[in-house]
């Protein structure tokens, strides 16, 4: 049964088996690491590049709570990268009277998901762009540096990606094929009824919905972290040809639609990232901006526990055109750590 699901807003989580998406085919090479003018500037500078602390009980950061990121751009045989520091900072005595924020998605069910959260502050440091061929020593001298500060809805990172892939593979395994649209403008009543007949054939539980509810807002959650990231914007357009996609993500009102191959999602071995007591689930997306498939990726995320909630669990994003010719960009989060008590 196919899904005749087509909505004028962003859909922010869409799970599909298309054609055209293809786990197989979205890039996911080896990650990089980082180049040898990278590892200076993180000596010099003092940003760890390695490790990932315990992950605390908790659903909130605390200031100090820090993540390191590095962005690699491969076109052919060409690479750079960046760096970026992003560490939790008290809020202002302004912000500490902002307001509780209350956001609203829809289900193609028909169901309004109305939840709030509560504000943490950060503080970014973002270097490069380098190259393989960059000498460390250039390193101790001017090296583009950009900053940032902005607000993040912590309670919506919270929720996380890992428990939308433990989902997935659940229903995978007794036979059920999970296909649900999330979006922010209500659906048509056409579409609404599509959505109620799939999911009562499918048992697709109250629960079940809930859960990519909130995988949707964190996933809106960490894509508005990448659009306060200095150069972020640059490092996307080089990469893939669609500069449209930021008015649409801005507004959160045009087509925009991330469909989750639910065929292609997998639990990994967790042991190779440092995380033994931890899920980590690869999540293959395909991405369209105005019914034009412009990119294919995979999303790699664990649960979203501080340190890691600073990026609402995700430890990666690998992100290619769709036509695979080679030019990728890999997102890795390389050391996070708690704040020192």
């Amino acid at each position: 049964m196919s899904s005749p699901i087509r909505a004028g807003c962003v859909v922010v989580a869409g799970l599909v088996a298309t054609s055209w998406l293809r786990a197989a085919d979205a890039p996911r090479p080896a990650p990089q690491s980082p180049f040898a003018i990278v590892v200076a500037l993180a000596a010099a500078r003092h940003i760890p590049l390695l490790g990932i602390d315990t992950a605390r009980n908790a659903q909130t950061l605390r200031a100090g709570d820090a993540l390191t990121v590095l962005f690699t751009l491969v076109d052919g045989g060409h690479a750079r990268q960046w760096l970026a520091e992003i560490t939790v900072v008290p809020l202002t005595e302004d912000e500490s009277r902002a307001k509780l924020r209350e956001d609203v998605l829809f289900s193609a069910t028909g169901n309004e998901y109305h939840l709030a959260s509560v504000p943490a502050a950060f503080a970014l440091r973002m270097f490069g762009p380098f190259r393989d061929s960059d000498a460390p020593a250039q390193s101790s001298g001017s090296v583009p540096e950009k900053r940032a500060h902005f607000l993040v809805q912590q309670d919506f990172l919270s929720f996380g990606f890992d428990r939308l892939g433990e989902a997935v593979l659940r229903l995978r395994a007794v036979g059920q094929e999970p296909r649900l649209a999330i979006a922010t403008g209500r659906f048509s009543e056409k579409d609404i009824a599509w959505g109620k007949h799939w999911a009562e054939e499918a048992k697709f539980t109250a629960n079940d919905e809930l859960i990519c509810v909130k995988q949707a807002f964190a996933q809106v959650e960490f894509l508005k972290i990448a659009q306060h990231t200095p150069g972020f914007r640059e490092i996307v357009e080089a990469t893939i040809d669609v500069p449209s996609i930021w008015t649409a993500l801005r507004t959160l009102n045009f087509g925009v639609w991330f469909n989750y191959d639910w065929k292609d999602v997998q639990r990994l071995d967790s042991e190779p990232y440092g995380l033994p007591l931890s899920k980590v689930y690869t999540l293959p997306f395909g991405l369209t901006v105005f019914g034009k498939h412009v990119a294919k990726g995979t999303w790699l995320a664990t649960a979203a526990r501080p340190p890691l909630l600073a990026s609402a669990g995700v430890l990666g994003l690998t992100v290619g055109p769709p036509d695979n010719n080679g030019k990728y960009l890999e997102l890795r989060v390389i050391a996070a750590r708690n704040a020192v008590q």
